[in-house]
């Protein structure tokens, strides 16, 4: 047992730095140790995770299922993994083009992200929660998840929140709302130089959104 542990380091090692590697790792530790819980919901979970990177959304769900349905009675999820798991399939869901079941897993995912405090995680879904109700022409609430959104934005997360005002302008603009177009707009300068100031890496994602929220107004 103690190599599948030393296996499951390797992994979360791995993880970030060599995506084929820890692929690898991954499906080791679901082949030989299938029967320790613990060590199959983390192996299968990371592969999860990489099967939506790599936009292999049928493998993450089964994965997820598989994660969901092999739990005994005696094991609770914390909310962050709960959450986690529901983003997750969410996303995979949403790849396969099932909003409405993506719609209710995202839904799942936020209430057990707000239930562990996790404001990051809670933005990252609210997002992908807002750009399914738009897809499914649900603009009023698109609308609200998106204010929800920006309310708490952080300058820590320049990808998130360039998303999201890009998303609420073209909503604003829908509306000939062309004030909130430029609100929008001032928005994003403002968070793009906090983030730049941060020396955030993702910091030119709000200097495209300025961009586009600014070629958004002129187009009116």
């Amino acid at each position: 047992m103690l190599e599948g542990y030393a296996l499951l380091d390797e992994l979360f090692r791995s993880f970030d730095s060599n995506e084929q590697e820890a692929e690898r790792i991954a499906s080791e530790i679901i082949a030989k140790y299938c029967k320790d819980y613990g060590l199959f919901t983390f192996a299968a979970f990371s592969l999860a995770k990489i099967r939506v990177r790599k936009k292999m959304y049928r493998d993450a769900i089964d994965l997820v299922a598989q994660i969901e349905s092999n739990r005994p009675p005696s094991i609770v999820f914390d909310d962050y993994l709960t959450s986690e798991l529901a983003f997750y399939k969410a996303q995979a869901l949403e790849g396969i083009g099932d909003h409405p079941a993506a719609r209710e897993s995202y839904t799942q995912a936020l209430h057990y992200a707000n239930q562990s405090f996790n404001l990051p995680l809670a933005r990252r879904i609210t997002l992908h929660l807002a750009t399914v109700e738009q897809a499914q022409g649900n603009h009023e609430q698109a609308r609200i998840l998106f204010d929800r959104l920006l309310a708490t934005a952080s300058p820590y997360e320049p990808d998130v929140t360039a998303s999201a005002l890009v998303q609420r302008a073209e909503i604003a603009l829908s509306e000939r709302d062309l004030s909130k177009v430029k609100e929008l707009l001032m928005t994003a300068i403002d968070f793009r130089q906090k983030a730049h100031n941060l020396g955030h890496p993702k910091s030119e994602e709000l200097s495209k959104a300025s961009k586009r929220i600014s070629e958004l107004g002129n187009a009116a």
